[in-house]
């Protein structure tokens, strides 16, 4: 009997660190976007805009000038008060079942608002541009002759 304690302590330990080894390893993941029929695009540009802010009352927070494009298009007056409104509205729109908060109050969230607010924040100057390299001879020289150019 004394054996079967000692084998379920080591078993629940084990089970214990294993469990936690796999939270530690989740904090440095990192998202992948996967581009999927551009072979025609010769650059992509991007721009992030909502980040992790555990202050506020859904975690998150609008960033790089989305959040006035966000909330025009979603017809409130800008403020942290309607940027947040507008995202726990997008929270609302990906998960109906999500329970907010006491208090909190969330704006409706449709295709065409959360279109009409992407197509406010394409306008916002900070996009990072990346080169996506394509296969045609014709695209190959053109890039040679931009990088004889730029030296």
């Amino acid at each position: 009997m004394k054996k079967m304690r000692k084998i379920f302590a080591v078993l629940l330990t084990l089970a214990m660190v294993l469990g936690m080894s796999m939270t530690a390893f989740a904090a440095d993941a990192k998202a992948i976007i996967t581009l999927k029929n551009f072979d025609k695009a010769n650059k992509v540009e991007y721009m992030q805009i909502i980040q992790k802010d555990e202050t506020k009352t859904s975690g998150w927070a609008f960033t790089n000038g989305a959040g006035a494009c966000f909330t025009e298009a979603f017809g409130l007056t800008d403020s942290d008060d309607a940027q947040q409104q507008v995202i726990w509205g997008l929270i609302r729109y990906n998960d109906n079942n999500v329970t907010l908060p006491t208090g909190v109050t969330a704006k409706t969230a449709t295709a065409a608002k959360i279109d009409l607010a992407l197509s406010k924040v394409a306008a916002l100057e900070g996009f990072t541009k990346s080169t996506v390299f394509m296969q045609s001879k014709q695209k190959k020289q053109d890039l040679l002759i931009k990088q004889q150019q730029h030296m």
